[in-house]
Formats: C-alpha cells, structure tokens, sequence
C-alpha cells in the first residue's frame, strides 16, 4: 500500500533546528539534541511508542507513551514524516485518491486531509478541505540542502546538518 512504501522510502537524514540536530532513522524514529540556556543538554528520543526527553547532567527522563497517538506527535515535531499505518487507521478512513495521495478523514467529519507525495514518496503537501473548499494547506519543499515548510505565506527554512545528536544517556 502506498503509506507503506512511503514509510518503506524515507532516507536517514539529520537536520539543524534549536541550536541542535534532529536525527531521523529509515524507520521514522527520531532523536532531537539541543543546548537550553547555554548550559544543559536534553535529548528527545522517540522510538515509535513513546517520547523520552533526558537531561544528561542531572539524570533525570521524562517517559511519555504515545502509541496510537503518533499522528498528533509526528505534526508537532517532523510534520514532513508520515505515520504509521495502524496510528493513522486508529483516527482517521484512509483511502488512496491517486499513486501519489492519501486521503483521511475522521469519521462523522466533512472535512477531509490530502496527504500529497512526490515522485520519491516524500510527503510533499497536506491540505485540508471541507468539499472542495481548500481550509488550509502546509507544503514541504525538499531540495538537496534540506528542506523548506510553506504555511499561511510563512517559510521555515530547515537545513540538512553533519552534526550528530548527543548520544549520552541520563545518568543512573
């Protein structure tokens, strides 16, 4: 199915945002590192079922499940990403509009969402609609260097990096 492939697609990339890297595996988990006040580490993981955010200096993580709910994480920290097909079923109809669009839709709602890929099976837009009126939409541009968010004329500009995550665990 084409969610699948989608997901089966997705090229291993780290990027730069917070002062810090974003590493994304081939399997969509994550790993965020960034420096708070200039003086402490976090490091937010997410493996597919929950979200750990640890601050190596004073051993301290914070567990959060996620599970089902992955959609909603997924559009807050890599909305570029696609989630798995079990999380989107749990929330939405999914249905396929063409070889390269999905189509969801909670149940009991007008309004639907247009998840567009490209050619790689990269998510490229998501649009909102109720009928045929477009309600809102989020384009993904992807080029080499990184990768652009278009929303409501607003452009954030996000750049692939060679830097790696810190890989510290929280002290025991």
């Amino acid at each position: 199915d084409l969610l699948t492939r989608a997901r089966a697609a997705l090229v291993p990339a780290t990027y730069a945002v917070d002062g810090g890297a974003l590493a994304i595996a081939q399997n969509g988990h994550f790993t965020r590192t960034r420096r708070i006040g200039g003086y402490l580490d976090e490091v937010v993981r997410y493996d597919g079922e929950s979200l750990v955010a640890t601050y190596p200096e004073l051993g301290l993580a914070i567990e959060r499940r996620v599970g089902l709910a992955e959609p909603a994480l997924l559009s807050q920290w890599v909305p570029w990403l696609l989630p798995s097909p079990d999380a989107l079923a749990r929330w939405y109809v999914v249905t396929k509009v063409d070889d390269h669009t999905l189509r969801l839709q909670q149940r009991g709602s007008e309004e639907t969402i247009d998840l567009g890929l490209d050619a790689q099976l990269r998510l490229v837009s998501i649009s909102q609609r109720k009928g045929t009126q477009l309600l809102g939409q989020t384009r993904f541009e992807h080029d080499s260097k990184g990768l652009t968010i278009v929303s409501d004329d607003q452009r954030t500009r996000i750049e692939l990096t060679t830097r790696q995550p810190i890989t510290d665990a929280p002290a025991e």
